[in-house]
């Protein structure tokens, strides 16, 4: 529903985690429901609705001990705090994304963040930073393996043709030598501390 933008059987779905939760008295369902029309509301534009149903789903989440989920949330909303010019915010919420995973799992660096760092940057205009996350990404992904869902990866994409287009050639094979050599710790520091 989410992939087709199908309104109609999001709410069909939603009643039935609605009625899930009802008849289970699990919560996880509710948590389910509104990071689905999170998602829907974010992709229609609906930017503060979209983020009251992360906060729902964020709550949720932690309430039930769901921190892979709790994470994502931090993730998602992120982007729209970006959207709507909050980028205290928006630091606030990648910077706990990274937190949140890092608790997780302490030996390993979470490179699918980056994706929310470099929209983060680009959209500040600081094109050099953006490269660089994006450059480092991309390296950890092959690295790593990592396919990003296309949903996430659409604004990391956006920011590297804008850098394609308005950052001078001479600066992005600098930042692309760089970039071989970083690691998401150090992109952190350098963009979020």
């Amino acid at each position: 529903a989410l992939r087709d933008r199908d309104t109609i059987a999001l709410q069909d779905y939603s009643e039935q985690l609605a009625g899930l939760t009802e008849k289970t008295g699990q919560d996880i369902w509710m948590m389910i429901r509104a990071h689905m029309n999170a998602e829907m509301n974010r992709m229609q534009g609906n930017l503060d609705e979209a983020a009251a149903l992360y906060d729902e789903s964020m709550a949720i989440a932690k309430s039930i001990g769901s921190m892979g989920m709790y994470a994502d949330e931090h993730f998602n909303k992120s982007f729209i705090a970006v959207e709507q010019g909050e980028f205290e915010e928006a630091a606030k919420l990648i910077k706990g994304y990274f937190d949140i995973m890092k608790e997780r799992n302490p030996d390993r660096e979470d490179a699918y963040g980056l994706i929310a760092l470099v929209n983060f940057l680009s959209k500040q205009d600081d094109l050099q930073g953006a490269a660089t996350v994006a450059y480092t990404a991309r390296r950890l992904f092959e690295e790593e393996d990592i396919v990003p869902d296309p949903a996430d990866e659409a604004p990391m994409a956006a920011a590297e043709l804008r850098v394609d287009k308005e950052l001078a050639l001479k600066f992005r094979d600098s930042i692309l030598e760089n970039a071989k050599t970083l690691k998401v710790s150090n992109l952190l520091e350098q963009y979020l501390d």
